[in-house]
């Protein structure tokens, strides 16, 4: 497996460390359910992320009412639709309230801790005990993060991406990390736009970093978020193309 480290001794989790670190992730999965309908205050952004979501499990098809540059009745071609994808199941299992919306949040984030955590020890990034404690500690702990994972915005799910690229570069086999690499990189225009350029950037140093082990890996992420962001664009422009014709018609 690429290593993205230095080579550096490092433990293998013992079976009561691994205790530990699921207790605690399920600690905080249920203490984020618990204080989510309360911390942070609700922000904008929120309730136009998952608007699309909440009309559609309410039975008014897939539109918005907090979108500023579409009307209720029109399908919602906005940012982040993955987010309102997966949301529409999970809102129609949990219901619509403030809770159902944040907790689907603190689940992503629990899976990006969990990935990042197995990724990270098998790359040698995480070598010890105290390594992964004071990791684990400060991605749940730091003010940024608890606003990130504690609101109803896409922050999270793009958090849960990363941590899949970490678990997938920790493994070996070639035909399973390449088309994971790839699955990603389509997925991020729809999670949000503003990932393109940080998992670019963020890519390339890896690549400097690690050297030409990591190059396939990025270009299968880079042909994924391209072939990713044309069906993004494609699906936008029928939509708006939709939206102009129907003012065309009505200014008629």
């Amino acid at each position: 497996m690429p290593n993205l480290g230095p080579v550096h001794t490092q433990s293998v989790p013992t079976r009561a460390e691994i205790a530990w670190l699921a207790i605690s992730l399920v600690l905080f999965l249920c203490l984020g359910v618990l204080v989510s309908a309360r911390y942070p205050f609700v922000w904008v952004d929120e309730v136009s992320v998952a608007d699309p979501a909440v009309s559609f499990v309410s039975g008014r098809g897939f539109t918005s009412t907090a979108w500023y540059a579409q009307q209720s009745g029109e399908f919602f071609a906005g940012n982040v639709p993955l987010r309102q994808f997966v949301l529409v199941p999970w809102l129609k299992l949990f219901g619509t309230s403030i809770t159902p919306v944040r907790s689907i949040s603190y689940a992503y984030m629990s899976l990006f801790l969990c990935l990042s955590l197995v990724g990270g020890t098998r790359l040698g990034l995480l070598r010890d005990r105290t390594s992964r404690s004071c990791f684990l500690g400060a991605l749940i702990g730091g003010y940024g993060m608890i606003f990130s994972y504690g609101s109803g915005r896409c922050d999270s799910l793009g958090m849960l991406l990363v941590g899949a690229c970490v678990f997938l570069n920790s493994i070996n086999a070639r035909w399973i990390r390449l088309p994971g690499f790839f699955l990603i990189g389509c997925l991020l225009p729809w999670t949000g736009l503003q990932l393109l350029p940080f998992v670019a950037v963020t890519g390339v140093l890896i690549w400097l970093y690690v050297g030409r082990s990591f190059f396939p890996a990025l270009t299968a992420a880079g042909l994924g978020s391209v072939l990713g962001l044309m069906g993004f664009g494609g699906v936008l422009l029928l939509s708006w193309s939709a939206l102009c014709l129907h003012a065309f018609d009505s200014a008629a």
